[in-house]
């Protein structure tokens, strides 16, 4: 048991380097956030630094699942205040 946060640890940095991954989109989509800070508001950038921070803790923690589960809920929170803007839109 103690073996599966090292296998895991050694995934994500060999995760890290390939374009197609959460944490390779999670960076592009932060940087994105950043251009259109003025459109979609402080509070949505920051659940998308939030889930950045959350997925590089993923390597570091004992229990990285619980750390994945953050990111998610990250992401969701984004996508909830997002949704919330363009109904307030229109």
């Amino acid at each position: 048991m103690r073996d599966e946060p090292v296998v895991w640890k050694s995934g994500l940095t060999r995760f890290s380097r390939n374009p197609d991954s959460l944490i390779s989109n999670l960076n592009r989509a932060y940087d994105n956030a950043v251009v259109l800070r003025e459109s979609i508001g402080s509070e949505a950038l920051s659940y998308i630094q939030m889930s950045v921070y959350d997925m590089e803790n993923v390597a570091k923690s004992e229990v990285p699942l619980l750390e994945v589960q953050q990111v998610l809920d990250n992401i969701h929170a984004f996508w909830g205040i997002i949704v919330s803007r363009h109904k307030t839109c229109h």
